[in-house]
């Protein structure tokens, strides 16, 4: 009903009265309108709406709408934004905007706020320092419960507090509290005495994926950034890992799928097209190339026999294709989570003890089916159908296991080794296999 309302009112060009309706709605909901939206409509929203809930809103968009965005806010505009948002998600808006644009605001912020973003900015995207926060809360390990709780009561940000971090006179980490210990303690004890010294702590260049980790396993709110000499630099809350959890799990599928990136809502076909057209004509020449050993097999079988195996090769290449990308996917979202880590070997062992069970099961089905397929000789077809099928099921699954296993190991993104490549690697072999079955069957009917 909403969405329609405001569908109307862009119409008539009534942005003021949009801003009045939106700015009761949540920022995410606000995004989820605007997304909608013709850039130069979202522009003309955002300049009528208040900077916190535009501000908020701004930072809610995804990356490929925001950039647009972008393009169309005047700088005065997007300082207007910028200015109420948390340096994290300042850094996040400021590296999409046109560099004249990102100048310009920088120029116009606080001295403060400008230093804290522009040190944000050196560090890649990806990586701990990308999404650090640098509001936190920090004390000297000498103060007491009751000087931190007064601290607490005159903190002004809008950033929730999950610990207290403590650190030394030089700025080194050395421990943390929760607010719920914290309330619990009585007010005169120093906080050194009373503090978690089992820190979980990230450096400023560490991957995010493994910083979602970290945040993942030990159940934390947040987690502290430090330096390579334990000076507290930041932290990295909660909801940011959340943010990093779904993107690389969104990168990570469209790679298995054969997508450089996770690019379904850019607008320009003709970009997605050439994102995707490099990994599909190396699927291409795959599948090419396995019609170049039919034919070469083809002839050594004679095109009697040849008519006689054929219509069994897509039951190989599919099944081994299946098994090859099941076994992948597994591993690779084990090594994602982290849950496949120091035993890899186990894993690909246990895949392929799977895949010998399947094997069994896949390869009884298809003999049997060979047996009323095939009008010659169908116990011999039916034979080497079953074990062609069950030796192609056996190797799909141990390369789909270890292709990812050893790109981990050579320290290269384990996603690159699957999708076309495992898929095309594994019917070629899997028609290798069946018509060098099919040949050595020849021996029992000469």
């Amino acid at each position: 009903m909403l969405k329609s309302k405001i569908e109307s009112l862009v119409k008539n060009h009534d942005y003021k009265l949009i801003a009045e309706k939106l700015t009761l709605l949540h920022p995410a909901d606000i995004a989820e309108l605007l997304e909608d939206l013709d850039s130069k409509d979202q522009a003309a929203i955002l300049r009528e709406l208040d900077a916190n809930a535009g501000g908020d809103a701004l930072s809610e968009l995804d990356s490929e709408d925001r950039e647009e965005l972008l393009e169309e806010i005047e700088p005065d505009q997007l300082t207007r934004l910028v200015r109420t948002l948390p340096a994290d998600d300042a850094t996040d808006i400021l590296s999409e905007a046109p560099d004249d644009k990102k100048d310009k605001v920088l120029n116009d912020l606080s001295p403060k706020d400008s230093a804290e973003i522009k040190e944000l900015l050196k560090y890649e995207e990806d990586s701990a320092s990308g999404i650090m926060d640098p509001e936190l809360l920090s004390v000297p390990e000498i103060w007491t419960v009751g000087q931190i709780l007064e601290a607490l009561k005159k903190l002004e940000t809008d950033e929730p507090i999950y610990y207290v971090y403590v650190v030394d006179y030089m700025n080194r980490l050395v421990g943390f509290i929760t607010l719920q210990d914290l309330i619990k303690e009585d007010d005169s004890r120093p906080v050194g005495s009373v503090m978690n010294k089992h820190v979980i702590s990230v450096q400023p260049d560490t991957d995010q994926e493994e910083v979602a980790q970290l945040v993942q396993k030990y159940d934390l709110m947040a987690i502290p950034v430090i330096d390579k000499n334990g000076k507290l630099k930041g932290r990295i809350t909660v909801d940011d890992i959340i943010d990093v959890i779904e993107q690389e799990t969104t990168e990570d599928f469209f790679r298995l799928a054969g997508a450089l990136r996770w690019d379904e809502d850019t607008r320009s076909m003709f970009r997605t097209a050439m994102q995707r057209l490099p990994w599909l004509i190396v699927a291409l020449i795959g599948s090419l190339a396995g019609a170049a050993f039919q034919r070469f097999y083809s002839g050594k079988l004679g095109a009697d026999y040849f008519t006689v195996f054929v219509p069994f090769v897509v039951v190989i290449a599919a099944m081994g294709g299946n098994i090859g990308i099941q076994s992948c996917t597994t591993v690779v979202r084990g090594l994602a989570t982290g849950d496949i880590n120091e035993n890899i070997i186990e894993e690909v062992v246990k895949q392929v003890w799977i895949a010998t069970i399947v094997g069994i099961v896949c390869a009884l089905i298809a003999a049997i089916a060979a047996l009323f397929i095939s009008k010659f000789n169908p116990l011999l077809v039916s034979c080497v159908v079953g074990i062609s099928l069950f030796c192609a099921i056996l190797i799909a699954a141990s390369m789909g296991a270890l292709a990812p296993a050893i790109c981990k190991k050579l320290g290269i993104d384990p996603t690159a080794a699957s999708g076309p490549f495992v898929t095309v690697s594994i019917d070629i072999i899997g028609i290798a296999i069946y018509f060098t079955f099919a040949i050595l069957s020849l021996n029992f009917i000469k």
